[in-house]
């Protein structure tokens, strides 16, 4: 209701969430800075197994993961757990203890076994691994404890990505053209994936029928590319 001048520029801000500041002095000017790190971008998630102190495999799992803020912490009161910060043990709502077993990174490898291969894991060696066992494995990409995503190992990015306006293109094309039956816009090929595979990035297996991290194996890999030890 005032007049004002036409306005040409708006200043935008977002809030910080977790955040650090740079300097804990008051009269440094670094005091006012922050780090502040990306949802979904912390470096560890735990793996964590119910079961006694021996951590005896049991199928329930949960996770645990550590901020940015937090690591920071954590590794300036201990520097020696740089390799595993997170706690050994955690405990759900319930009171039920949940044991580590093992803390992903992004780029870490795992193996998806089948169901007859996590009643046997014998069934698995890892010198000599089928063309169909090789296609179980996935590399970690990013999650917190809430999800975490994967993709398949020997991918670095995908070369399709049809989504919105052009996905809807080319449907149109081809219900048109060609007379071809799709269902729905859900079943056109959206990546060299093929059929319905909606993103780069997922917590299931290919064929969506696999939550990754409820059942996986953490590889572990020397820097020629050989299976040095399975996690399971």
């Amino acid at each position: 209701g005032k007049k004002h001048h036409p306005i040409i520029k708006v200043r935008t801000s977002s809030g910080f969430g977790k955040q650090r500041q740079v300097s804990e002095d008051k009269d440094s000017v670094k005091y006012k800075q922050y780090i502040v790190n990306d949802a979904g971008s912390n470096l560890y998630l735990g793996v964590y197994e119910g079961g006694s102190e021996e951590r005896e495999a049991l199928a329930v799992r949960k996770f645990e993961d550590i901020g940015l803020v937090k690591l920071i912490e954590t590794l300036k009161q201990d520097p020696s757990r740089r390799n595993n910060p997170l706690p050994n043990k955690i405990e759900d709502k319930k009171g039920n203890e949940y044991y580590w077993k093992f803390t992903l990174s992004p780029l870490d490898l795992v193996y998806v076994p089948a169901e007859e291969e996590i009643q046997n894991p014998r069934l698995v060696n890892f010198n000599e691994l089928t063309e169909k066992q090789m296609e179980s494995i996935y590399k970690y990409v990013d999650g917190n404890k809430q999800f975490a995503n994967f993709i398949p190992f020997q991918v670095s990015s995908l070369i399709w990505k049809f989504h919105n306006k052009k996905r809807d293109d080319i449907y149109n094309e081809l219900k048109s053209t060609f007379k071809i039956g799709f269902s729905s816009k859900k079943d056109l090929i959206q990546n060299e994936y093929g059929l319905g595979s909606p993103q780069d990035k997922n917590q299931n297996t290919k064929d969506n029928r696999t939550q990754v991290k409820r059942v996986c194996w953490k590889l572990e890999i020397d820097r020629l590319g050989n299976i040095t030890n399975v996690i399971r």
